[in-house]
């Protein structure tokens, strides 16, 4: 790679994890110049911005006292690209050391690009010792970054070498120790004897390391080899550039081949150090008017990223042209010998080049560009990149707006200096002006109060001296203040240290004029004019890589599938939005339909008509949830209808029963309408409450209704008028049934967005040009081979187009596009409106919860639709408890019918009962056969708009017999205009009115007995939970507590009678009068919420409100131990505690409930149906 002629390469270093090092071609004696010369870039108050930013850039700055550059400002770093940037410090090794800048300003009276370019040139870094072809070239570098390297120091290493010298005598006076003899000996004088830590990682192990050590050198052993032919074979030369004066008029310094260069040959490696944030080189530093840092011009960047890389070789001399350019960059692989080599920082995101702050590992180079020749170069041919189009606009821009500065009298300092002008006292020097005074010590003497002759001070310089630092003309210049001028022309003057323009280092008197210069003021340089041009080199589109940009379209950045959540209306702040909602409801014609779903095949499905401002918005009124028994004969729809008993608090309703024993409840209108859609799921059901209404030791209505209450469901994310409901079934509801192995789950849908979202992020940004068929087919590619999940697969096959994609896109996700937004007028035609009524408590006594009007209904006009679900016989409607095993219902006096039967509609004549799957079973019964009752305001009759309604409503019930979901649909009529907020009745029949007033007539209270205590008695004991009274279990009470975890350390295990003691404290047959067979445990297996157990109360604190319990759990089993385990806490707040009935002991299931289902009148019950004697 480097050619036989390169006197410097670019390869591996010989310290480990060091990335780059530089390595000698040819001999280099004392005081050679290594390399070609390069530039200097002052940058100046970098400090005060390290501060608030990093970049691994500081560790590649020098510090400007003997180089050059240090009156550019108060603090100036300098960044010297080249051999100095490019080498790595050691401690032992070092062979090189820093050189001298030549400064060269342009006249900024005429020149349009002063200030654009660097106005120091001509660094080289000097031999310090004779180097060898091979060698590789090392600077002393800061202590700290040794540190980081593990690097020893100096005093430590030779500090092994004494060590290791002595040791070798010992093995040459006892040639028979024994190799294992030698290591132990190693190792005691490694860990027990050297201390210091630089010598432990030194020292030697073996013999073998011993003697090779002895052989090479300590520090030798400690760097990886590396021969000269390796170093031509792997490495990079160089010295393929020159630095000359550019042919480009203002272009300053330019570089220059210099050798012979084919095309597509490597002109020069360019190791890049990052800047991710730009912004740190922008400049607000006192007195200063340029609007970035000089360094800008010299680094590459994109116009769509904040990243800079700036280049550590000499290629920040290539100039550009568009018209001659004979050299580009590529991407080239960095180095290898690092720490994170394994890492390809192109290919990830931005924020990983990131660096440690205090590791220095982590500042190696970490990417690399190579120039490379694109047409055959000539010897001394200048070298030109094309910059590109948006850089040249940026320059003629520049040139067409530039003027000379206002100040145009300003004159450069090396003319003054050229035409000897007078020197004056620095009190009188214009602002744009210091001076500088030479020194003729190495250092100047330390300040006395009186002034030194000038004269008196002379160093003699070594040959050394003289030929490491002749050509260096900033070493021995020292900022200076002339106080006096004296007689004899010389001068009196104070000078100051280069690292603070404060600090007086030395005072000289009788100074000449020839060892006093004219230098710019501090921020007065071109460099810091607000004319000076001013822009990155641009990385071509075709290099830089698409995640760097700021416009790159990330998968997330499309949102694709993401829902807008809206106000979250549960906060107590947003509370008022509910209200507000209800005052849009009464002012819109409806707002919640039912309606053809979006879904195939599905049915209808819920809308809503109105926008929901956000989360926790009511999407309908609030309803009792009925409890149904799962052990239902025979196949019933319902079980597709019915929620976890926990979703209504019913969670404790039969704990203790096997699960074909216990309830689930069922949830009207969106629990039994709404649709699930895995990936658009935007409702949620509320989490009720149980509230007896009415007591049976006083009212004959106990135990006639639900008593769990206010079951509705809320959004989840802000919804637009038209959009369609849908709730969670859970994953289960689709895995679990082989009908429904096409549709896709959330997770599919999720994972289909993101595909989507990725490929569409190919589609438009300006950087990607990918076509419409290029991308679809590699959608095709995607689905094929790419997709591992057929769910996912379903998501993603209705795509086939350029087209399709699009609209996916618009509609927000793969779950979105399967849906349409319906309008108003959809719904008039196609929708049934199920909110003009609301639920409240009823107007008649006895009756528990009513349908009230929430909007005027016209007489005639339709007060609500009930799709009806469909079962078939009286034996669906009794509790079946099959055996006394499984549960004796006499014992329990429980009531041998489902609270489920009072909200069936049926005929006295027919098997089939009909479960309205809307509100419509809270319109409760009116009629003026009553002395008390009066004119009901609706009426029952078949849907006529209801094609289904229509047809079975001719065919016989078998034919319904063999359908599984709603058929027909009943409809609530006003029977004259009804106003807001007024009660809507129908009559349920006569049959079903003389049941009840029977009921009434022979109902007595079966409080009698005091161990019987009604449900709502129960409930109100809540209201006075530190009453030792109710702290007993009853019959009729027991308590529960809400647990927030299971974890507690507080755990007692009761054994079985009859098993074997065992010896441990936890383990216990007996615990404060609880044993394995107490009935808490049965009562501990709820089938929803596992976190509300039955507990004993064992104290009560009403001062902190708290209890101390004992919690029930279910049977365990640890190493074969079988055992019931026992939770003891002793803080459980009073909230978390609650008396609840006996399961199966509520009023819901007494015997001496009503229950009567509602007849539908037999005018227009269809005579086919009529099935019963």
């Amino acid at each position: 790679m480097g050619g036989p002629n390169c006197s410097l390469y670019l390869a591996e270093s010989t310290i480990k994890n060091a990335g780059f090092g530089v390595f000698a071609g040819k001999l280099f004696s004392t005081g050679d110049k290594i390399g070609e010369p390069g530039l200097g870039i002052p940058i100046i108050d970098i400090d005060p911005i390290m501060k608030d930013k990093f970049s691994p850039i500081v560790d590649y700055l020098q510090e400007p006292d003997a180089v050059g550059g240090y009156n550019e400002a108060r603090i100036v770093d300098l960044f010297l690209p080249g051999v100095q940037s490019l080498s790595n410090y050691h401690t032992f090794f070092t062979n090189a050391m820093k050189g001298g800048l030549n400064h060269t300003e342009s006249d900024r009276n005429v020149d349009s690009l002063a200030g654009s370019q660097t106005s120091y040139h001509g660094y080289t870094m000097i031999a310090q010792t004779d180097i060898d072809q091979g060698s590789e070239i090392f600077s002393d570098g800061p202590e700290e970054w040794l540190n980081d390297f593990n690097m020893p120091s100096i005093e430590e290493f030779t500090k092994t070498e004494k060590i290791i010298n002595s040791l070798y005598d010992y093995h040459k006076q006892n040639p028979n120790l024994t190799e294992e003899q030698w290591i132990d000996i190693l190792y005691r004088m490694q860990m027990d004897i050297v201390i210091k830590p630089g010598v432990q990682r030194l020292f030697p192990t073996t013999l073998e390391e011993l003697l090779e050590m002895k052989s090479l050198g300590v520090s030798k052993t400690k760097l990886e080899p590396r021969s000269l032919e390796w170093i031509k074979q792997n490495g990079y030369c160089l010295d393929n550039i020159r630095e000359g004066e550019s042919k480009i008029k203002g272009a300053g310094r330019g570089a220059f081949a210099t050798r012979a260069i084919e095309q597509g040959s490597v002109i020069s490696p360019v190791p890049v150090v990052q800047i991710l944030d730009r912004a740190i080189l922008d400049l607000k530093s006192e007195g200063g008017s340029a609007a970035s840092q000089l360094l800008l011009n010299y680094c590459f960047g994109h116009r769509k990223s904040s990243l800079l890389l700036c280049p550590t070789s000499n290629v920040a001399l290539i100039n550009h042209s568009s018209q001659i350019p004979n050299a580009e960059i590529r991407w080239s692989k960095p180095s290898k010998n690092r720490v994170d080599s394994d890492v390809n920082y192109r290919t990830g995101e931005l924020k990983d080049l990131d660096i440690h702050k205090d590791n220095k590992l982590s500042f190696n180079t970490r990417l690399m560009f190579e120039v490379v020749a694109t047409i055959d170069i000539e010897p001394g041919e200048e070298l030109y990149l094309d910059y590109g189009s948006e850089w040249e606009a940026a320059f003629e821009e520049h040139q067409q707006q530039w003027s000379p500065p206002i100040e145009s009298s300003y004159a450069l300092p090396r003319e003054l200096n050229a035409n000897n002008t007078p020197v004056t006292l620095s009190s009188h020097l214009p602002p744009q002006y210091k001076y500088e005074c030479r020194v003729k010590s190495e250092n100047p003497e330390p300040t006395r109060n009186e002034y030194e002759d000038y004269n008196s001070i002379f160093q003699v310089f070594d040959d050394r001296y003289l030929l490491l630092h002749h050509k260096n003309d900033f070493k021995h210049w020292y900022p200076c203040s002339i106080v006096e001028i004296n007689d004899d022309g010389t001068f009196m003057a104070d000078l100051y240290s280069k690292n603070s323009f404060d600090e007086i280092v030395s005072k000289f008197k009788n100074i000449p004029r020839d060892c006093i210069r004219w230098v710019a003021a501090p921020y007065t340089s071109n460099q810091h004019l607000a004319s000076s041009f001013r822009h990155f080199i641009p990385i071509p589109d075709s290099l830089f890589p698409y995640r760097w940009r700021s416009d790159y379209v990330r998968t997330s950045s499309l949102y694709l599938g993401r829902h807008d959540e809206g106000i979250d209306v549960e906060l107590p702040e947003n509370s008022y939005y509910q209200a507000e909602h209800e005052k849009v409801l009464r002012a819109a014609k409806c707002g919640v339909y039912f309606a053809p779903s979006n879904i195939p095949n599905a049915g209808f499905g819920t809308y809503t008509a109105v926008p929901l401002v956000g989360k926790g918005i009511l999407t309908n009124t609030a309803i009792p949830a009925i409890p149904v028994n799962n052990n239902v004969p025979g196949s019933w729809s319902g079980t597709d209808y019915v929620w976890e008993s926990a979703k209504a608090k019913a969670d404790l309703e039969s704990a203790g029963l096997d699960y074909k024993y216990r309830y689930s409840v069922l949830v009207v209108n969106d629990g039994a309408l709404a649709n699930s859609h895995p990936g658009l799921v935007n409702e949620y059901p509320t989490l009720g409450i149980y509230d007896p209404i009415l007591d049976r030791c006083k009212d004959p209505g106990a135990g006639a209704f639900s008593d769990y209450l206010g079951n509705t469901f809320k959004t989840t994310i802000a919804l637009g008028a038209g959009e369609e409901l849908f709730v969670d079934y859970g994953e289960s509801w689709f895995t679990g049934r082989k009908q429904f192995d096409d549709v896709p789950v959330h997770k599919n849908w999720l994972h289909a967005n993101q595909i989507l979202a990725s490929l569409w992020s190919l589609f438009g940004p300006e950087y990607a040009n990918f076509s419409e068929n290029e991308v679809i087919g590699l959608l095709e590619v995607v689905k094929q081979a790419g997709v591992d999940e057929h769910r996912t697969r379903m998501a993603l096959s209705p795509i086939h187009t350029a087209k399709e994609l699009v609209r996916v896109i618009e509609r927000n996700g793969t779950a979105q596009a399967t849906t349409q937004t319906r309008s108003q007028e959809w719904f008039e035609k196609h929708g049934q409106c199920i909110d003009h009524v609301y639920v409240k408590d009823s107007t008649i006594k006895q009756a528990g919860k009513g349908n009230f009007a929430r909007r005027f209904l016209k007489k005639k006009s339709t007060v609500l639709s009930a799709p009806l679900m469909a079962s078939f016989g009286e034996g669906i409607m009794r509790v079946n408890f099959t055996t006394a095993d499984d549960y004796d219902i006499s014992r329990h006096e429980m009531n041998e019918h489902n609270l489920f039967l009072n909200y069936q509609f049926t005929h006295p004549r027919s098997s089939v009962f009909f479960f309205p799957i809307t509100h419509a079973f809270m319109f409760n019964h009116n009629s003026k056969r009553s002395s008390e009752g009066q004119e009901p305001n609706a009426m029952l009759r078949w849907a006529s708009w209801n094609k289904k309604s229509q047809y079975f409503l001719k065919r016989p019930l078998d034919d319904l017999k063999k359908e599984r979901y709603s058929l027909v649909v009943l409809e609530i009529i006003a029977t004259r205009d009804i106003e807001v907020d007024e009660e809507v009745f129908i009559d349920y029949g006569i049959e079903w009115e003389q049941a009840w007033n029977t009921h009434v007539r022979d109902w007595q209270s079966p409080c009698d007995n005091p161990n019987v205590l009604s449900s709502r008695a129960i409930r109100m004991m809540n209201d006075d939970k530190f009453n030792p009274e109710f702290h007993a279990w009853s019959e009729s009470h027991y308590t529960v507590c809400q647990l927030a975890s299971e974890k507690d350390p507080h755990l007692m295990h009761l054994l079985k009678e009859g098993h074997s003691p065992i010896d441990s404290d936890e383990y216990v047959f007996e615990y404060l009068g609880i044993t394995w067979n107490h009935i808490g445990f049965n009562y501990s297996n709820p089938e929803g919420n596992t976190m509300r157990k039955p507990c004993l109360i064992l104290n009560a604190n009403k001062e902190k409100d708290t209890f101390e319990v004992a919690i029930f759990y279910g049977s365990t089993k640890h190493q074969s131990i079988q055992s019931r385990k026992l939770q003891l806490k002793g803080d459980l707040s009073a909230e978390s505690l609650e008396f609840i009935d006996v399961p199966l002991r509520s009023d819901m299931h007494w015997k001496g409930g009503f229950r009567h289902p509602i007849f539908i009148p037999d005018e227009i019950f269809p005579k086919q149906w009529k099935d019963l004697p």
